[in-house]
């Protein structure tokens, strides 16, 4: 979802998480690194991608879980 100034997503993200149909929500925000130099920022963007990189590999064998157990389930 993107963020903006003019809009809330979050009620909408609320009603997910409690209907436990897709529990997995996220925002976009634009951030500007003004208060950094040039190496803090490239070094702050690689760690962060790499911590992100490593989360959705987790998201990603969780849903594969859940998909197999739906399937197995339902008998497909």
């Amino acid at each position: 979802m993107n963020h903006t100034d003019r809009f809330n997503y979050w009620p909408f993200q609320y009603k997910l998480c409690r209907a436990k149909v897709y529990p997995f929500t996220t925002v976009w925000v634009k951030e500007t690194f003004k208060l950094l130099s040039k190496e803090s920022q490239q070094k702050y963007k690689e760690t962060f991608e790499a911590a992100t990189n490593a989360i959705m590999k987790n998201i990603d064998l969780l849903l594969d879980d859940r998909y197999r157990a739906t399937a197995q389930d339902s008998g497909a």
